[in-house]
């Protein structure tokens, strides 16, 4: 197509100004009211216990414009928290259909993300040659180019991804409840509907926004959400709210979705259109319930930043929530209008925020009573006519409650810390003997609220360690030593015992020996499936599925009475089967210390010498049968050419079948590194595997003399390199799975895999020879 003509000031492709109207929530002139305060007038209760929705970010758009990228100093401006900057942390770019708007996105996205930003995208039309009108403006999306379109979603997701600007969330299409004479395209909530539950699934490299409707009309996406099937493939409820839409959607927060606000703007400049965005955002918040919200162009003169490179009013007014709630705040209980003419919101993590709108024009001293949150002081920032972000002296909390004027027509930012108790070392880094030219882990594990680490080697301080990890990616002789870690909260601090890291000869290294998973064995997508990969060939391994041996030699009930055991190659072809185990294999068990079958049990069994480097073991029951079962992966000797890298199982877990049990067995004369992971959301996002756990929860114990080493419930972005250097698949940012890279002495380790707070669903964990 041509190169897209951008008329000037004040025209926006999106929305159009004839095409809809533009909403205040507010008419201006309630600013003007006078109100006589009283000294009576009732506090505001802040609950900090009461939490309502988790906080993704604000920010706004680049579709369509700048003409050219975003300077580094505009990014600055736009993306940093120092004082003058704004402190987005969304930007929200156009799935452009043509090159030239590509690279000038990615470009945009790129310094947005080298800032800590999230990416969203959102396309105005489908390529044209998949709609019914064949043009980019209007027409509807052919039926016949639904799986194509999901397909182009997706490669666009992954173009950003490969360029260094992973997207956090993808729409499937703005606004396509109205209609406009610029690059759009038509859809009906049943075409929504149908879009997501057949085809949104093929897309895996981003979370999914969806239906963007321009004025927030639930009846646009409530049949998606009614329906089980397209609900599950989409993460993110996404609308506008252009002349209406901000209200509560119960039924989507019902869904466990996410929602968003966008995309709104207004055209006006002047201090009391800000003050109206500061009253807005308010809204968006606490009567809307938005996790996210995204004003319009980031630059222009109606936006925070004016092209001129200046903050805006809008822009001050933005920062007032952008530079001090950050992703992963939540939202808590609070009065939202303690006096006539104020709002107050309040949202919590390390620090709590209280946010204070106040849009009388006369001053208003209000108090704060603070309940479930220990504060001591506070620090004021204010916005108003003639002040921008600017800081105030702090303000004592005392008996949990202070008092603060709010100049008139102003918005007032109060942030202070929370107080946290001391943290407690509750396991000690751990000593280990390692091969020099591996990789070795150190790790702390604490119970604390929001702790920072400082790692010390013989005593002296590592520049840059500062996770709960310590990572030595190629141990050298230089390396070896006592380790020790500062944890740190606002409570105090606390110093680790020394643990000592030995160093010797390169090639002394251990491997994994064997790899098993105890779980619930059902049929068709609840089959128990455990894959591993040998790297190498000649391996000559012992398989086994067993039901009955786990009840006559561990006692355990409603194991799976007869297992049938199907090995197959990466690529599905069967390589071998077994029901019942012969009697000639009973010396193997001997051979790989592995606990006895009762003779003439109907586990099953099977050794085989791999010439495939990824297979897949099934385990069900004969005749549907459906109980607990175990696979079992045993190296029959150690073949210095070919060795067990990896396992991974899928089963379903719940409180009624039970978790997902992984055991492993390190052997040789040094410690070792492992990477385990317990996968839920990312079967869905990456592989999107229907009815996966919502929140894994992993615990990895040790054998009898180490017992229980530590639960997990998140991961740390960090590991991301670790999982593309071993080849594991890739998870979404900010994913609710978990993982952990540990370095573990020879013995028996076991990670279990549950459900939080009891959640029922699919898991996958993975045990990875990290090397």
């Amino acid at each position: 197509m041509p190169p897209l003509s951008l008329p000037s000031r004040p025209w926006v492709p999106a929305p159009a100004a004839a095409a809809r109207p533009l909403a205040r929530w507010l008419a201006i002139s309630a600013l003007s009211v006078c109100i006589s305060l009283s000294a009576k007038a009732a506090p505001a209760i802040i609950n900090a216990t009461g939490v309502q929705q988790t906080i993704r970010g604000f920010g706004g758009a680049t579709a369509f414009r700048p003409e050219t990228p975003l300077t580094a100093t505009d990014l600055d401006t736009l993306y940093g928290q120092a004082p003058g900057q704004i402190g987005l942390t969304l930007l929200r770019i156009r799935l452009a259909p043509d090159s030239q708007w590509r690279a000038l996105e990615l470009a945009n996205a790129q310094g947005a993300r080298a800032r800590g930003a999230a990416i969203v995208a959102s396309p105005w039309s489908p390529p044209a040659a998949m709609k019914t009108n064949n043009a980019l403006v209007g027409g509807s999306l052919k039926p016949s180019a639904y799986a194509d379109y999901a397909t182009y979603l997706n490669d666009f997701a992954r173009y950003m991804a490969d360029h260094g600007a992973p997207l956090y969330a993808i729409s499937i299409q703005n606004e396509p409840d109205i209609t406009v004479d610029y690059e759009s395209c038509d859809w009906t909530a049943e075409q929504v509907r149908t879009f997501c539950r057949d085809h949104a699934r093929a897309i895996t490299a981003a979370r999914i926004i969806a239906p963007e409707s321009f004025q927030f009309r639930h009846g646009m996406s409530d049949p998606l959400l009614n329906d089980p099937a397209a609900a599950e493939n989409v993460d993110i409820i996404g609308g506008h709210i252009y002349g209406g839409g901000l209200a509560p959607y119960p039924l989507a927060v019902s869904c466990g979705k996410e929602v968003w606000m966008t995309e709104h703007l207004e055209l006006t400049t002047d201090w009391a259109g800000a003050l109206l965005t500061g009253r807005e955002i308010h809204d968006c918040l606490t009567t809307g319930g938005f996790s996210a919200y995204l004003w319009w162009y980031v630059t222009r003169y109606y936006g925070p930043l004016g092209e001129d490179g200046v903050v805006t009013k809008r822009g001050h007014v933005m920062a007032q929530y952008a530079r001090f709630i950050r992703p992963g705040y939540v939202r808590v209980d609070a009065t939202n209008e303690p006096t006539t003419g104020v709002r107050v919101s309040a949202f919590k993590r390390e620090k709590l925020v209280i946010v204070a709108v106040n849009q009388a024009k006369s001053a208003v001293t209000q108090a704060f009573t603070l309940n479930g949150a220990n504060v001591a002081r506070v620090t004021p920032w204010v916005t108003s006519a003639t002040l921008d972000c600017a800081a105030e002296p702090a303000v004592s909390v005392n008996a949990g409650a202070f008092s603060a004027t709010l100049p008139g027509e102003s918005v007032t930012t109060f942030v202070g810390d929370i107080a946290f108790p001391a943290p407690t070392i509750t396991s000690a880094p751990r000593s280990h003997r390692v091969p020099e030219h591996t990789l070795a882990v150190m790790d702390v594990v604490v119970a604390a609220d929001f702790p920072t680490f400082q790692w010390y080697h013989d005593g002296a301080l590592v520049p840059g360690a500062t996770n709960r990890t310590l990572e030595l990616p190629d141990v050298r002789a230089a390396d070896a030593g006592s380790y020790e870690v500062n944890v740190t909260t606002n409570g105090g601090s606390v110093r680790s015992a020394a643990a000592t890291l030995t160093v010797g000869p390169a090639g002394g290294v251990s491997r994994l020996v064997n790899l098993s998973t105890r779980a619930h064995a059902g049929q068709g997508d609840r089959t128990l499936i455990a894959g591993f990969v040998v790297d190498g060939v000649g391996a000559r391994l012992l398989l086994r599925g067993v039901g009955p041996g786990l009840a006559s030699t561990f006692g355990l009930s409603q194991t799976l009475v007869d297992p049938l055991l199907d090995l197959r190659a990466g690529d599905g072809s069967p390589l071998a089967a077994n029901d019942n185990w012969p009697a000639a294999l009973e010396p193997a068990w001997k051979a790989v210390s592995a606990f006895p079958l009762v003779a003439g049990s109907l586990d099953a069994a099977l050794v085989r010498t791999m010439t495939t480097e990824l297979n897949t073991v099934l385990i069900s029951g004969r005749d549907g049968g459906i109980g607990t079962a175990l696979v079992e992966v045993y190296e029959m000797e150690r073949n210095p050419r070919a060795i067990l890298f990896n396992l991974s199982s899928r089963a379903y877990v719940s409180d009624a079948e039970g978790p997902l049990i992984a055991g492993f067995v390190i052997d040789g004369p040094a410690a070792k590194t492992v990477l385990v992971r317990a996968a839920g959301p990312a079967l869905r996002k990456s592989l999107r595997v229907p009815g996966a756990l919502a929140r894994p929860v992993m615990e990895l114990h040790g054998a009898a003399d180490t017992g229980f080493l530590v639960t997990t419930r998140n991961w740390d972005p960090s590991l991301a390199a670790h999982f593309a250097r071993l080849s594991a698949f890739a998870w979404s940012d900010a994913s609710e799975d978990t993982a952990l890279l540990v370095t573990l002495d020879p013995g028996c380790y076991t990670a279990v895999v549950r459900g939080e707070s009891g959640a029922a669903g699919l898991a996958l964990v993975e045990v990875y020879n990290a090397r």
